[in-house]
């Protein structure tokens, strides 16, 4: 477990990473909405936005040369935090999205859904539903040709 100010930073270090690489595909911005206080005092797993971003670039971007954005966001609202990482990139069909926030919800057998859909996130949402139970967790909101919002929402958790 690390401070949210920790994870946000590493996030941000991995997109400045990306970007050297992929100088024209994207851009990225990173906001909290939370008091720098809470940001130091809140803890959450280590390594759960990386991922996201990562998605975000390799999937949202793939057909893109230039002019994507990714926009990560932390708030801390009706004693949850929702981190929520946006890209103006492809999209997920939307079969394909309900197969996969029903994937999301169910902690059923985790080597089967990482199998047929990508290791990462069902790596972070099994974390966070093993450290704080069956409501939180990460679901997905997308349009295809438009958009993907990856939403992560865990509990006010303190030092």
């Amino acid at each position: 477990m690390v401070p949210i100010r920790n994870e946000m930073e590493h996030v941000q270090l991995y997109l400045k990473i990306l970007k050297k690489r992929y100088v024209k595909k994207f851009d990225f911005e990173i906001e909290s909405f939370m008091r720098v206080s809470d940001m130091e005092s809140f803890l959450v797993p280590k390594l759960i936005l990386q991922p996201l971003a990562e998605n975000a670039v390799h999937h949202g971007f793939e057909m893109i040369q230039e002019g994507g954005k990714i926009h990560i966001s932390v708030d801390c609202k009706e004693k949850q935090i929702i981190f929520e990482v946006y890209d103006n990139g492809a999209g997920i069909e939307k079969e394909t999205l309900e197969s996969l926030n029903k994937a999301l919800q169910s902690t059923g057998n985790f080597e089967l859904q990482s199998n047929q859909n990508g290791y990462g996130i069902f790596n972070i949402n099994a974390r966070i539903k093993n450290v704080f139970g069956e409501e939180y967790g990460l679901h997905y909101e997308s349009e295809e040709g438009k958009y993907t919002v990856a939403k992560l929402i865990l509990p006010c958790n303190k030092k």
